[in-house]
């Protein structure tokens, strides 16, 4: 239980940061 609940805590951290990069590259190209 506590494995998986730390496996789903690393793959939203790294969902949130590749959409932080989407926005970051979108306000680059504007």
């Amino acid at each position: 239980m506590w494995v998986f609940l730390f496996f789903s805590n690393i793959t939203v951290s790294l969902t949130a940061a590749q959409s932080l990069n989407e926005k970051c590259t979108l306000n680059l190209k504007l």
